[in-house]
């Protein structure tokens, strides 16, 4: 192999399990195999390696055109995401959201949580308490100026009106109850909302400020993941769609912006762009690593090798 005269594919890749974030990696790039399923390179080591790359799969989509038959050098693979992570208030719940016994149920958890790749949690911290505080009260203060702003403009409506405005603005001040509210159970007002609510979820609060801590640990941008959501699912629907099974000797051809709890799904399960030299772009459920080659990749190697 002559490393110097091969292009390099640049390899950023998510930790296993709660190791420390790899560096980006590069790696001579021999090119793609014959059925484009995997890319071959050498590894730091100097051996021949197929980095097998999975598009999206979930739910049984269909591909009516090859997703990797990009005309352009692929220049990296880096890990992303396309959805922000689930939050949950303790490790033990985040635990259990990822078990793999909870894919056999949505209880407590939407559809696309199953499929994130890390759920954050509040780590129980004092620092963290304090932050979280901090933020509470700039938000209670904030709505609180704004309620009395509104009532203020009630005030000086005719006596008529007063009653019926009033019972709306308190409506507009009600928040869901956090965790799982019982059936009938009433919203919570804003203003009776208790730190511990705070860390339970309520107003948002708590996940705010995990999803931001997720972003500095992994050094995602969150206008960037609504970006690329965007592109994911335009390139998603001009080369996939989801066969209905009414029929099964004529199946209907569904488009995927008709399924769109599926997409949140298929968007979660996504963990690595591919990045081509002319500019676009491709979307991995998993690219797998390996250094044992099947019998047509080693002769894609050697043919590759040898224009």
């Amino acid at each position: 192999m002559n490393a110097p005269d091969k292009p390099v594919i640049a390899f950023l890749q998510w930790p296993k399990g709660d190791a420390q974030l790899p560096p980006e990696r590069k790696l001579p790039l021999v090119g793609f195999n014959r059925d484009r399923t995997a890319l071959l390179v050498y590894d730091e080591r100097d051996r021949r390696c197929a980095l097998r790359l999975a598009p999206p799969s979930l739910f049984n989509i269909r591909y009516h055109e090859a997703p990797l038959a990009e005309n352009s050098t692929p220049v990296a693979i880096r890990r992303t995401v396309l959805h922000e992570p689930p939050c949950r208030q303790t490790r033990k719940q985040a635990e259990r959201l990822l078990s793999p016994n909870q894919l056999s149920s949505l209880e407590g958890m939407s559809l696309w949580e199953k499929f994130a790749p890390v759920v954050q949690h509040l780590a129980g911290t004092e620092a963290e308490d304090r932050e979280l505080s901090r933020r509470f009260e700039a938000h209670k203060k904030r709505r609180l100026a704004e309620y009395e702003d509104r009532l203020r403009h009630i005030e000086e409506l005719p006596a008529e009106q007063k009653e019926k405005e009033k019972k709306h603005l308190e409506g507009l001040f009600m928040t869901a109850r956090p965790g799982r509210p019982q059936s009938g159970e009433k919203p919570l007002s804003e203003f009776d909302v208790t730190l511990d609510d705070v860390k339970a979820g309520a107003l948002g609060i708590r996940d705010e400020y995990l999803i931001q801590k997720f972003c500095r640990s992994y050094g995602f941008d969150r206008t960037e993941i609504k970006e690329n959501s965007e592109r994911f699912r335009h390139w998603l629907a001009g080369v996939a769609h989801r066969e209905g099974v009414d029929d099964p000797n004529r199946p209907e051809r569904i488009p995927l912006h008709a399924l769109a709890s599926w997409l949140e799904a298929l968007e979660a399960a996504v963990r690595y762009e591919l990045s081509f030299a002319n500019g676009r772009k491709v979307w991995l459920e998993a690219v797998e690593e390996t250094t044992v080659l099947s019998p047509q990749d080693g002769e894609d190697f050697d043919a590759q090798e040898a224009e």
